[in-house]
Order: C-alpha cells, then sequence, then structure tokens
C-alpha cells in the first residue's frame, strides 16, 4: 500500500514531466489540504491550478480556506475580490456583496474593497449601503 505519502511522491514525480497539469496539481493541493493538514503547499498547489484554470470558483473558495488557516487576512481578502468579479461576471450580484463584503472584513483599509462593494450595492438598488461605501 502506497499510503498518501507515496501518491504525493508519486504525483510529484508527474509534474516534473507535466507541470501545467490541471488533475495532478488539484490532487496535490487537496491531498496537502485535507489529508496532510501541510497548507503552505496546499497554496502553492491551488495558486497554479487558478493560473491553469482562473474561472472556477471552487479553486478560491478552498485557497480562502487555505489562508484563513494561515491567517494571512490580505491574501483572504484578494481571494475574496478575485471571487466576487467572478460572480460579478456571471451577474450573481447576490454572490458578488457575499464575497466583497468578505473582502471588506479581512481588510477593512482597502479602498478597492469598498469601492467593489458600493458598486455591487448601487446595482442591487441598496444606494443608502452604497453611498457609504
Amino acid at each position: 500500500v502506497l499510503g498518501v505519502f507515496g501518491f504525493v511522491g508519486t504525483f510529484k514525480k508527474c509534474l516534473l514531466l507535466q507541470p501545467d497539469n490541471f488533475d495532478i496539481n488539484l490532487e496535490l493541493a487537496m491531498i496537502n489540504f485535507n489529508n496532510l493538514v501541510n497548507y503552505q503547499e496546499a497554496e502553492i498547489y491551488f495558486k497554479k491550478c487558478i493560473e491553469l484554470n482562473s474561472e472556477r470558483k471552487d479553486l478560491y473558495k478552498h485557497l480562502f480556506s487555505v489562508y484563513q488557516r494561515l491567517k494571512k487576512h490580505t491574501n483572504s481578502s484578494d481571494v475574496c475580490i478575485s471571487l466576487g468579479d467572478l460572480y460579478m461576471k456571471d451577474d450573481d450580484l447576490e454572490n458578488a456583496r457575499n464575497a466583497y463584503n468578505c473582502a471588506t472584513y479581512f481588510n477593512e483599509k482597502s479602498a478597492i474593497c469598498h469601492w467593489k462593494l458600493g458598486f455591487v450595492m448601487y446595482k442591487l438598488g441598496h444606494l443608502d449601503l452604497a453611498l457609504i461605501r
């Protein structure tokens, strides 16, 4: 039986041959996050997955979880902004609002967070909330 460490070693060898293989990067990210609880390694692979497929919202959610565990609040905010932008692109204003609100929570001094939250509030028709941003 290979065990988790054997799989990781095998996947890493495969990445030497195919560094842009999305599935292998995702597998390594999930193993490091869930099984090995190695958030620094998981961060590397989730970021690579986002580089390879920037439209998958689940990758941003996983990376957000990694940053939460690493207590990287500014990075958490940045991921929420990117996720909110994806929701805006899909015209999913409620989820965009939630993502931007989360971004503002983790980086309350960021003008871009406040601007994006205000903009989505405006688009949702909450002019009173948009104005205070």
